[in-house]
């Protein structure tokens, strides 16, 4: 598995976006940051992460988003790692073959060791 250093971050939540946002760029990560699953589509066309740090309650879709982006030509070598309060998560993200899940809140650590295997 190749190395990440691009990252799209796909939360609904502007300030918890933001925070991932700065943590991330920290440590060296160039990211993206998007709102809704749709403009997570854009986002991947332009930018073809190495990775996508997907909240699964997006306004917009739900774990339907995960499924869309997996499907995506640009996802085939990307990570998908899911974060959700939802206390389905680590199902969902089995279902939808993400590459990893945290349930929130975590630990900007445990990101960073996810990101870094």
């Amino acid at each position: 598995m190749s190395q990440i250093k691009t990252i799209l971050v796909v939360e609904d939540n502007v300030d918890m976006a933001e925070i991932y946002r700065l943590t991330l760029q920290e440590q060296q990560f160039e990211v993206y940051l998007a709102h809704r699953a749709a403009d997570a589509v854009s986002m991947l066309e332009q930018h073809r992460p190495d990775c996508i740090l997907l909240d699964l309650t997006l306004p917009d879709g739900t774990v339907q988003s995960l499924q869309a982006l997996r499907n995506h030509p640009a996802l085939q070598s990307a990570r998908v790692l899911v974060v959700s309060g939802r206390n389905d998560v680590d199902d969902l993200a089995k279902a939808y073959a993400a590459n990893g899940y945290l349930r929130k809140p975590f630990d900007m650590d445990d990101l960073l060791a996810l990101l870094r295997p």
